[in-house]
């Protein structure tokens, strides 16, 4: 009887010790999954932001592009306006 009752505990402590070692497993590999999304999202991240940066580096060029644009065709439209109105003053 009482070998029956050891092997039955053995049985039970194996089976406790399996259990453990599942749980434990479980727990890295939801903690190896929490990290590879965490990873995942600060790449995300870190992307948005660039792309942000990107557009508004363009956007700026641009801005600066049509103010330079602007600037000469004030320039030009008030020279030729100059030239246009000194030579109605000579005619």
């Amino acid at each position: 009887m009482s070998d029956f009752y050891n092997t039955e505990a053995e049985d039970f402590i194996i089976i406790i010790i399996i259990i453990i070692i599942i749980i434990i497993i479980i727990i890295i590999i939801i903690i190896i999954i929490i990290i590879i999304i965490i990873i995942i999202i600060i790449i995300i991240i870190i992307i948005i932001i660039i792309i942000i940066i990107i557009i508004i580096i363009i956007i700026i060029i641009i801005i600066i592009i049509i103010i330079i644009i602007i600037i000469i065709i004030i320039i030009s439209s008030s020279s030729s306006s100059s030239s246009s109105s000194s030579s109605q003053c000579k005619g």
